[in-house]
Order: C-alpha cells, then sequence, then structure tokens
C-alpha cells in the first residue's frame, strides 16, 4: 500500500530493501558537497539505469524548508528539480497524467514540442496553470503504481538534513548510500575515507574498467586508484589550485590574489606557451603553480600505470557489495578519469603541449604513452548507478555518458551513425574545412563551414555544406569525412575582437560556474569594449575581450554538450 501522508524519513541503504521495486524504470540520485547539490534522473526508454541528465541547485538555506504548509514544501522540492525530474514526481496536470515510467514528460507552461517527445508516444496536454502540490505527488504514484526513490551521496551534514525535509516533503522511498555500498574494507577502504571519493572511483570503474585512476580537482586535489582487481590502493591529498593561490596571497604581506580562470586566460592569449620562468608577478605565480600541479599529476599517473598493469587477475576482491560482477570492461588504455572544479585545468595540464598554457619539462616533451584522460562530470552518479544495478538485478549499461543540462532538463547526445546506419543526421550542423586555391578576405586560403542538409541521388549521397562567406557546395560522403577531419585539426578561425567586434553577435559561447558546471548562452550585443552575453537560462552578464576569447574557447571543446544544437529548447514551468 503506498503511504497517503507526506512525510518520508531517510534511511541508510540496507540491500535488499532499498533496491528498486520490480516495475520501477526510473530514480533520482543525488550528490551534495560543500559548493552546491547536483542531481540526476536515471533511466530510459530502452530499460538502462543510466543517468539522463544533470543538473545543479545551490546548497539549500533553513528558509528554503521552513514553510508553513506541505504543498509549500512540495512546491519548494519542485522548484529545485528539472522540467522531466518535475513531471516524473508530481506530473504535468493533464488527463493522461504524462509519462508512466518509461519515457520523462514535460513539464512546462507552453504546448510540448511533439517532435523531441516522439519517442514517449503520445504528447499529453499541459495544463498551463499546474503547481506541483503533495496531492501531485500522490496522484502521480497512484498512477505510476509505486513511490519514486532517491539515492543521496551527502558528505555536509548539514546539508543533509535540509535535503530530508525538502525531499520528504512528498510520499517516496529516501535512501542515504553508505560507503561501504561501494567498497569494503576488506577491498582497501580505510577509515575516514570520504564516500565521494569511494562513490567516483566506483563511478570511473563502472564507465571504462578496471584498473582505474580518478583526479579530483576541487578545494583539495585529490587521487584515488584502483588496481586489476578492483581493490583500493590508496590515493592522495593536497591543496587544490584556488587553495595553493590563496595561500601565497593569505600567508604572504604582497603577494596578490589570482583568479585562475583569468589567469589561465591570459596564457592563451599568447602564442606560445609560457615558460616557468616568469618575467612578472602573475606569471611567477600562475605557471609555477600549474608546473606543480601538472608534474605532480604525470608523476602520479605515471607510478599507477606501473603498479596498477591492466594484467587479467585470476579473482577479484570482491563481495556481495562490490563492483557489479557482470562488468566485462578492462581499462585497456589506462585511462585516468578527471572531475572537480578545476578538472578543465587538470585535463588542459595532462595534454600532451599542457593545454599551450605552460611549456612543460623536456622529460616529458616526448611520452612514449600519451595520457589518455576523460574529464566527467557525475562520476558520482555513475557510481551509485553501477550499485543500485548490482542490487536490483539489471543490466548496466556501462559507458553511456550524460551530459549537463539547462534549467528545462534538455540534454542529449548525438549518436555517431555506424557503417550500417541509416541515421545519417549526426552529420547536420557539423563543421567542415576546405582549403581553395583563392584566398579569402583575411588572406586565408582555408574556408571554413557547416552541413545543412543530405539528399540521396543514385550515385550516393550529397551533403550540402555553406561556407562562412556564403558560398555553397554539395560533397560525397568520403570527402566531408575529410573535410571534417580537417577542421578539427586545425579548429574555428580565430578572429581579432578588437578589430572586428560585432563579429561575434550570434555566436554562442560557455562558461563555468561554481563545481564545474558549463552553461551555454549566445552574445547578443556589443557596446563600447564589452559584449553583452544571454545564458539559457535568462540570465544576462558582459564579457570584455579576455571574458570573450575564453568562452570562446571553452565553448569550441564543450560544443557537442550545448543543448542549444540538439533541439530547441522548453520553457519553463516555473516563473
Amino acid at each position: 500500500m503506498l503511504e497517503v501522508l507526506g512525510r518520508t524519513t531517510s534511511k541508510p541503504t540496507s540491500w535488499p530493501e532499498s533496491r528498486l521495486l520490480k516495475d520501477e524504470k526510473r530514480f533520482i540520485s543525488i550528490s551534495c558537497g560543500n559548493s552546491s547539490i547536483h542531481w540526476a534522473l536515471h533511466g530510459s526508454k530502452s530499460g538502462g539505469l543510466n543517468p539522463q541528465f544533470f543538473w545543479r541547485t545551490p546548497l539549500l538555506i533553513s528558509e528554503d524548508v521552513d514553510v508553513e504548509s506541505p504543498d509549500e514544501l512540495a512546491q519548494a522540492l519542485g522548484r529545485h528539480l528539472a522540467e522531466d525530474a518535475a513531471t516524473y514526481i508530481f506530473g504535468n496536470g493533464s488527463s493522461s497524467g504524462g509519462e508512466g515510467g518509461d519515457c520523462a514528460g514535460n513539464f512546462s507552461n507552453g504546448d510540448h514540442d511533439k517532435e523531441n517527445n516522439a519517442s514517449a508516444g503520445a504528447v499529453p496536454s499541459v495544463d498551463k496553470d499546474f503547481v506541483p502540490t503533495l496531492k501531485a505527488a500522490q496522484d502521480r504514484n497512484k498512477k505510476r503504481g509505486h513511490m519514486a526513490t532517491f539515492y543521496v551521496v551527502c558528505t555536509n551534514p548539514p546539508q543533509l538534513k535540509l535535503l530530508e525535509k525538502l525531499v520528504g516533503s512528498i510520499p517516496c522511498r529516501l535512501f542515504v548510500m553508505q560507503g561501504v555500498d561501494f567498497f569494503h574494507k576488506s577491498q582497501g577502504t580505510y577509515e575516514g575515507m570520504g564516500i565521494d571519493r569511494l562513490s567516483t572511483l566506483s563511478g570511473a570503474a563502472s564507465q571504462h574498467g578496471l584498473p582505474a585512476l580518478v583526479i579530483d580537482g576541487g578545494s583539495a586535489l585529490t587521487y584515488t586508484a584502483l588496481n586489476a582487481d578492483g581493490v583500493i590502493v590508496g590515493g592522495g591529498i593536497s591543496p587544490g589550485i584556488e587553495m595553493k593561490l590563496k595561500a601565497l596571497e593569505q600567508f604572504t604581506g604582497a603577494l596578490p590574489l589570482l583568479d585562475i580562470k583569468k589567469e589561465t586566460a591570459k596564457l592563451l592569449e599568447k602564442k606560445r606557451p609560457s615558460s616557468i620562468f616568469g618575467k612578472n608577478t602573475n606569471d611567477a605565480i600562475i605557471c609555477s603553480v600549474l608546473n606543480e600541479i601538472s608534474c605532480h599529476l604525470r608523476g602520479v599517473i605515471s607510478v599507477w600505470k606501473k603498479e596498477c598493469p591492466c594484467a587479467a587477475s585470476k579473482k577479484r576482491a570482491r563481495d556481495d557489495n562490490s563492483l557489479p560482477p557482470s562488468q566485462p570492461k578492462t581499462n585497456d588504455e589506462q585511462i585516468v578519469h578527471i572531475c572537480g572544479g578545476s578538472g578543465h585545468t587538470i585535463e588542459q595540464l595532462l595534454s600532451m603541449d599542457y593545454g599551450r598554457l605552460i611549456k612543460g619539462p623536456a622529460s616529458f616533451d616526448k611520452e612514449d604513452s600519451p595520457i589518455r584522460n576523460k574529464h566527467i562530470n557525475g562520476l558520482i552518479h555513475f557510481g551509485i548507478t553501477s550499485v543500485v544495478c548490482l542490487h536490483s538485478g539489471r543490466p548496466y549499461e556501462g559507458a553511456c555518458i550524460a551530459t549537463n543540462v539547462d534549467k528545462y532538463g534538455n540534454s542529449s547526445k548525438k549518436k555517431k551513425p555506424s557503417d550500417n546506419d541509416e541515421d545519417f543526421d549526426y552529420y547536420i550542423g557539423v563543421e567542415v574545412a576546405k582549403d581553395f586555391n583563392e584566398p579569402d578576405a583575411d588572406g586565408d586560403f582555408t574556408y571554413r563551414g557547416h552541413v545543412v542538409k543530405y539528399e540521396m541521388y543514385q550515385s550516393g549521397r550529397l551533403f550540402r555544406v555553406v561556407y562562412t562567406d556564403g558560398d555553397e557546395e554539395d560533397v560525397g560522403e568520403d570527402q566531408l569525412k575529410e573535410m571534417i577531419s580537417h577542421h578539427q585539426m586545425i579548429g574555428a578561425k580565430r578572429v581579432d575582437p578588437v578589430k572586428q567586434p560585432y563579429h561575434f553577435i550570434g555566436s554562442r559561447v560557455a562558461k563555468i560556474f561554481f563545481d564545474n558546471m558549463v552553461f551555454y548562452g549566445t552574445i547578443t550585443s556589443y557596446d563600447n569594449g564589452f559584449w553583452n552575453i544571454e545564458y539559457d537560462d535568462g540570465d544576462m552578464e558582459d564579457f570584455d575581450e579576455t571574458d570573450l576569447n575564453t568562452a570562446i574557447e571553452l565553448y569550441d571543446g564543450k560544443k557537442s554538450n550545448d543543448p542549444e544544437t540538439m533541439f530547441e529548447r522548453l520553457p519553463s514551468w516555473t516563473s
């Protein structure tokens, strides 16, 4: 019988009690540290339980949950949920009740995007005045046939109490995960080892197999390693990048407090990597800190590769609560997983050219085996998935990387067609480059463009390419692949913002906020040295030339995750 009262009390995980119910196809996971709360909605129409998208909300304050009525508390919960997650919990006010568990519907003030919801079947009508209430959650549970399940990983006890009150405002199953869910003492854990490190390590192993190494660039810089037998070999904790910079300012009388994002942007503006022998105070600080981090982590990775080879193990040290026994993956490429607020900078420093930030030591310039790394948001949520799948008897999908979403819950990754795949829509919007005999107005012989459509002819498929100067050309698939590779090698054409400030209006940009969450926006105008940016969530900000270059550089590396390029955004249900 379903619970009819609103108050739910959290419980520590205890298996099999905490496993998903037989007909349960979705769940929500929550990760909370000291900077923000990270959420994920799990479950897909195919039956897999990997997170489908992530979203982030600020840390809770008492005013968020100290309200007078159960309905106000339910509305507070609704404000913290991405749109599809809110629909899953409260419904959408339609007569059909919205999605029934396979594929999330959408909770909005306007009509549904029928194309985007085609996979979910018939599109329900939406009550524009619908507001989440306790009764709506109870009705949704009855329609679904079971209460929704939440799994929480939290290292911030005060926040956990507020989260319990917020999520517990509706009838649901609320479980607080324990470190033993991910690894046992026999697998190398030690007293005081944070559950965040254990869950990210589990997530890394579930994504690319064993052995695994996770580098977390938060306030503290940590690394944790698993060997090929699934046993934790240990890790390290040291000051993070921002902590190093703050320490230099606080414990000296004359050194300035530097902003890592602005300083790295300045380094990238230079024509060549900066020497670690700085010729001014700022460069001396920032290049030294980056060099320390790079050398430190490259040394860690080198030792990990030697001490944790990908040798086949006769028997993995696991028990009932360890990594999924069905997991076949082996990390043959020795991929290193990176996460945390400084993850992007660390990813650059570990590249062959140090991200063009600094000129690295000569001993690293000719590495025999380049470092393969993956900067993945949401490793904790993948770790939760692997544990839930294990105890619920569900198959684990493996390396399906979810993406960040805007506040509407929009996210997707385009599927690259295989040799037998007839869906060539993947190529629409892809950027290309081609060399011509005649230069453009800037003297560049390489013209850039993008694919706008394709058509099938007797001779095969032809793809229409539109170049930036307005010319068009039809090319075959083989030539198209060469043009895509050419663009990937040379990148986008750089325009001088000072000489052509209006060139960037309408361009997309990206910026990292708080705990490494990427937000996307559009350049809307230019005025007296500043470009106005309107983010997808409605916020606005002015960029100077340095900020603009940083945002464009970041977008070039993150544009595959831009929701605007996937499909049109749905309107928000909340004002």
